[in-house]
């Protein structure tokens, strides 16, 4: 017998508005899913998470593994409510940093 698997799709839209959108490909210091900020951290560029420290990069356009080429968006108008945040991230210190490298989340 089959086993069929159920997902579901939960459409968002990530971008928010007319700025340029500069992207980068990077290689992933750490697994990072889309849509979660990536910080350049200990000469990594890595997932923004618990531990303290790193500088805003970008923001991931796909899941990639460590050791994976990653597209990062650089800059542009994202959508608030699509970011991946860390546990301990509130959306204010996010809108900060991500703000000095040209990323606006509205």
């Amino acid at each position: 017998m089959y086993n069929v698997e159920k997902d579901t799709n939960k459409a968002h839209n990530l971008f928010a508005g007319d700025f340029p959108v500069v992207t980068a490909t990077i290689v992933a210091g750490s697994n990072i899913k889309a849509n979660e900020i990536v910080v350049y951290k200990n000469s990594e560029f890595v997932r923004a998470d618990d531990t303290p420290g790193g500088r805003p990069y970008g923001i991931a356009a796909t899941d990639a593994y460590a050791g994976e080429e990653v597209v990062v968006y650089l800059s542009g108008i994202f959508h608030k409510d699509a970011i991946l945040l860390p546990d301990d991230m509130t959306l204010e210190k996010a809108i900060i940093g991500l703000r000095l490298v040209g990323i606006y989340l509205k």
